[in-house]
């Protein structure tokens, strides 16, 4: 059983023991973010010569997906919610993630959809399937890759103060570093040492890379103010959705999660269904928390 504070107040394979990536020039500056042996060479193409790097690095062995839903805005409804999910697996069960996500889609959603989506239930479900069922089967998904699932929300009723002095900060960014510090908590305690986690973000919403990168790089715990545990790559992998399982799973979660929250809060367009599918197959398993914050 998880934590849960439902709150009204307020690819397919172990990466090898190194791993060797090319780059070139202007793509150099980037290599200061992983720790490792840096190896500058030339090589020649077709006449054309251009120095490359070699970085050798620890190899990452844990995966934190991430998808967020909802605006986060000063509206009536659900969308004045931001909710952030972290989904934490390692890639020795990959394969397995990959298999039960397109069996998922497959057994349950109509022909031609490519990848999972929340926003597609349930209109693009097949006639004789449910939320209910799509839910179920994400949760037994879930458990039996041992995954580990953070969510955090924030409503936006203008601007959230945050635990330090006065500081203003909109719900994305509080929904964020709440999900970072949590993820950072659970590897200060020594979970799964010594191994390293690297973040995926769906990059699809290129006009939120900017700030989610910002989050990342510049995260300070509210109450210890330290950085990120050195085990917990301080850059993120982007990818698209389609491509990556994870980011799916992660999508149906953040999105379901959005209608509970606005379901408990009484929000009028919170979805029953999957409001209800989130609390009866998702909550128990998951680390959430959610925040409404008093207006000024």
């Amino acid at each position: 059983m998880k934590n849960q504070i439902w709150s009204s107040s307020s690819d397919s394979s172990i990466l090898d023991p190194y791993v060797s990536i090319s780059v070139f020039p202007a793509c150099y500056k980037h290599c200061s973010q992983f720790s490792g042996v840096i190896r500058p060479y030339m090589q020649s193409k077709e006449g054309c010569h251009h120095p490359r790097f070699t970085v050798l690095m620890a190899a990452f062995t844990h995966a934190i997906y991430i998808d967020e839903s909802g605006i986060g805005a000063p509206l009536h409804g659900i969308q004045s919610y931001w909710v952030t999910t972290a989904i934490a697996i390692s890639f020795s069960n990959l394969e397995n993630l990959n298999s039960g996500s397109k069996s998922i889609l497959n057994r349950y959603f109509r022909p031609g959809k490519r990848e999972l989506k929340g926003t597609d239930m349930p209109n693009h479900l097949l006639k004789d399937a449910s939320i209910d069922q799509v839910m179920a089967e994400i949760r037994t998904l879930l458990v039996n890759i041992d995954a580990e699932v953070w969510i955090s929300s924030a409503r936006n009723s203008g601007v959230i103060l945050s635990r330090r002095s006065s500081e203003k900060t909109l719900a994305k960014a509080f929904a964020r570093r709440t999900v970072l510090e949590r993820v950072n908590d659970y590897l200060n305690a020594g979970a799964h040492e010594p191994c390293h986690f690297l973040i995926i973000w769906d990059i699809s919403y290129q006009q939120e890379l900017e700030d989610f990168s910002r989050s990342v790089a510049r995260f300070r715990h509210s109450l210890t103010g330290k950085s990120l545990n050195p085990r917990l790559a301080p850059a993120i992998l982007g990818g698209l959705s389609h491509d990556w399982s994870g980011l799916q799973i992660a999508d149906i979660v953040a999105h379901c999660a959005l209608h509970r929250v606005g379901a408990i809060n009484h929000m009028p367009d919170a979805n029953p269904s999957k409001a209800r599918s989130f609390g009866n197959h998702l909550e128990s398993i998951c680390h959430v928390e959610s925040r409404i914050p008093k207006q000024r």
